[in-house]
């Protein structure tokens, strides 16, 4: 298309108050894109980045029983013998992102994978989050932190406000509605911010079912991290002894009970000078009872495992933190030495929806939570909670570097600027369990977010914009969507005026070409 050809069709799009998209992006001549269109016709593979090179199509990974899947070569593993050999499962790649074009734009409604957030984060947080704060240079995602004083959007269960002036700025992407995966393996390539010496910095990844937006309060409370699906009093009780964390949407009140469960595949913090740490973690809800801890008599012997435990380097073992009055913490540690702050290290999660959740160091197994540590528990008092689920909620990518000291303690000289800095992010499944979509059958998100549009959208906020749209129609990057504003983001088209509008569109291009 001739320069003044665009320049009079964007015209016409700004006139009739669209934004309008032109289709650009092209992938298919990818070849993962082409394997997985050959193995699973039907899905939709536009979430291959263009520039995944074909080695990364698939993953061999181990998903039979967790002794099988141990060693070098699986088995026999190192500690039991297993008579049945690991079945190691070719997955297809599902999703990338090489972050390898500096042009993209990550504010509200820009970015079909992401959104960078404008935000003050609810966990004691002393580094607002700001677009500005994210950038792609020289093919990686770079989340910077700095001393310069800002504000943000704060979201509170009461409405939004500005928040006050925090000390620093950083930054954080959200894949909220735009790309969600129910299970498969997920491998980030990570560069860790600052060094192994001074604490100040909490990077973390981690999914969260789509229920819930995180750090949108509004939208989290009685979703986070609820995985269970039983009416009792712990699921409907709001000030019962343990817990004050009821489900809002639990089976006593719909056909099943559903969440917001957050898997972390990291969270880092450097508690001392050279004692750095990385946590593994579960957080599920609701809470077992007083008296009880996961990791007490009452929890199975194999119901975490941790392969690493003897490495000299990992020291992998149980977090001693077992939760608050919100969530149980299901959770491991390991240390880090100072390579993970100076180069790049591969950081996978394999979820198995319902069974297990394993993590992985550079294709390296260090541990495993699985189905039993969510069984059934009982108090002395009978006080009890049912079954708690591995997660099965369709969820998505939140990729943060934040500044607080709730998670490690902040040394006064923490050395700014820093970047967290991520090379790609990629996720494979089974070629057998291919299970994209923020909506899916079993588990659709979209009717509920779109009749409690306020809970997941900042509004009222001078200065600031938010998008909330639909998951359906943010697949593809080529789209007619209206411009993000505040209290008004997002919304879908009615399909009488999108017809209409696509009907002018096309009229204004014949025209264009007749010239």
């Amino acid at each position: 298309m001739s320069p003044g050809r665009t320049s009079t069709l964007l015209a016409v799009c700004l006139v009739v108050g669209l934004a309008c998209a032109r289709a650009e992006y092209n992938n298919s001549g990818n070849a993962c894109v082409q394997r997985l269109n050959s193995q699973s016709p039907k899905t939709n593979s536009i979430w291959i980045d263009k520039d995944t090179p074909s080695s990364a199509c698939t993953k061999n990974r181990c998903r039979s029983e967790y002794y099988s899947c141990l060693g070098e070569s699986g088995w026999p593993s190192r500690w039991k013998e297993v008579g049945v050999p690991p079945r190691k499962e070719d997955m297809v790649l599902v999703f990338s992102d090489e972050f390898d074009d500096p042009n993209r734009d990550f504010a509200p409604g820009k970015d079909y994978k992401w959104q960078a957030l404008d935000l003050l984060y609810v966990n004691n947080d002393q580094a607002v989050f700001l677009n500005k704060g994210v950038s792609i240079s020289n093919g990686k995602l770079v989340l910077t932190a700095t001393n310069e004083k800002n504000k943000a959007p704060m979201s509170t269960h009461g409405g939004d406000f500005l928040s006050g002036e925090m000390p620093y700025t950083s930054g954080a992407v959200q894949g909220w509605n735009k790309f969600c995966f129910t299970g498969g393996y997920m491998e980030v390539s990570v560069k860790m911010p600052g060094d192994n010496q001074k604490g100040g910095f909490w990077p973390s990844v981690f999914t969260l079912g789509n229920l819930g937006r995180a750090g949108y309060m509004r939208s989290t409370e009685g979703v986070w991290p609820h995985s269970y699906n039983t009416c009792d009093a712990i699921a409907t009780q709001k000030f019962i002894s343990w817990s004050n964390n009821t489900q809002r949407i639990n089976r006593c009140n719909n056909t099943q009970g559903r969440g917001a469960p957050e898997i972390d595949l990291f969270e880092v913090g450097v508690w001392h000078e050279g004692d750095a740490e990385l946590s593994t973690s579960l957080p599920i809800a609701p809470l077992i009872p007083n008296g009880l801890n996961w990791l007490d008599e009452g929890f199975k012997e194999d119901a975490m495992q941790f392969a690493t435990w003897d490495s000299p380097d990992l020291r992998s073992r149980p977090n001693p933190y077992q939760g608050d009055f919100l969530a149980d913490y299901v959770s491991g540690v390991h240390n880090l030495n100072a390579s993970y702050f100076t180069s790049f290290q591969r950081f996978g999660l394999d979820w198995q929806p319902g069974e297990h959740i394993r993590w992985y160091i550079n294709d390296v197994l260090i541990q495993e939570i699985n189905k039993k540590a969510l069984v059934a528990r009982t108090n002395l008092i009978n006080e009890s909670v049912a079954e708690r689920f591995i997660p099965l909620e369709p969820s998505y990518v939140n990729i943060f570097l934040a500044m607080s000291n709730t998670f490690a303690p902040m040394a006064p000289d923490v050395p700014l600027p820093a970047t967290m800095e991520v090379d790609y992010i990629r996720i494979w499944q089974q070629k057998d369990q291919i299970n994209i979509g923020c909506s899916p059958p079993d588990f659709p998100t979209q009717d509920y977010i779109n009749k409690n549009r306020d809970k997941y959208l900042l509004s009222g906020v001078p200065g600031f914009t938010d998008f909330v749209g639909d998951s359906a129609d943010i697949g593809p990057p080529v789209k007619l969507s209206r411009n993000p504003e505040i209290g008004s983001a997002g919304r879908a088209v009615p399909s009488l005026g999108l017809w209409l509008l696509a009907s002018l569109g096309a009229l204004a291009l014949w025209r264009l070409q007749a010239l």
